[in-house]
């Protein structure tokens, strides 16, 4: 379906979209000619962990924009920069150990709860009748830094085609949920973006500034775009509502 306007369009998601290093959620509406209205929370994660969890942002949204029909988002990092080591009492080791840490059960098991959680959230979402999300996932990010730990490359090593998966059999997902209600999921891997480009974090952080940032933005909807996702009737790509 065409967009008809802004509002049914909205961000969720954690920190690599709202957080004080960058200007996302001004670069996508730079990119995309639209005022998208942001609702995502940093420090929040996907099923696990953090300061709160991402799919209760879409409710929230969900409250003024009622005909939301494409969501924005990325999840799952905080579930292993700040774990629950109640349930998980490893998690704290997911981001310090490289490589050897996706051996970890504790770090399997979270990052498989993030991955239950957003496709169950993916159907709450076309249950309600969004049609698109596009999920973008973390790139490689710089060691040995405060909040990433000794080095969280081997758990986005791991997540990353499992992820990936989730997003690609939504559309599966939710026909097998809902025949008349389908919903695809577009996805967006940022580590080519960042490859070769430090330059594109804030210093001594794991997050974007914001050239990274921009980057991002252009990468999103580039692949919104290709995939006539939330495009006017202008672009004659997609069908008016």
């Amino acid at each position: 379906p065409c967009l008809n306007d802004a509002s049914q369009i909205v961000l969720i998601g954690d920190s690599y979209i709202n957080w004080v290093s960058h200007t996302f959620p001004t670069d996508i509406d730079n990119a995309s000619g639209l005022t998208i209205e942001d609702f995502a929370i940093g420090g929040t994660s996907m099923g696990s962990g953090g300061i709160g969890l991402i799919p209760p942002q879409f409710d929230t949204a969900l409250k003024t924009h009622p005909d939301i029909t494409t969501v924005i988002m990325d999840g799952g990092g905080n579930d292993i920069l700040v774990p629950d080591t109640a349930t998980y009492p490893r998690g704290g080791d997911c981001k310090m150990d490289g490589a050897t840490s996706p051996t970890i059960p504790d770090c399997q098991k979270i990052v498989q709860k993030a991955i239950d959680a957003a496709t169950t959230l993916f159907i709450h979402m076309a249950d309600v009748g969004v049609k698109d999300v596009l999920f973008f996932f973390y790139p490689h990010v710089p060691t040995n830094t405060l909040v990433g730990g000794t080095d969280p490359n081997g758990m986005l090593d791991y997540a990353l085609p499992k992820v990936q998966a989730a997003c690609d059999g939504a559309y599966q997902t939710s026909i097998k949920a809902n025949p008349q209600k389908p919903i695809r999921c577009h996805f967006v891997n940022m580590v080519p973006v960042f490859e070769g480009h430090m330059d594109y974090f804030a210093p001594t952080d794991i997050h974007p500034n914001p050239t990274g940032s921009k980057a991002m933005a252009a990468a999103v909807w580039a692949k919104m775009q290709q995939d006539c996702m939330a495009q006017p009737a202008s672009s004659n790509c997609c069908t008016p509502q």
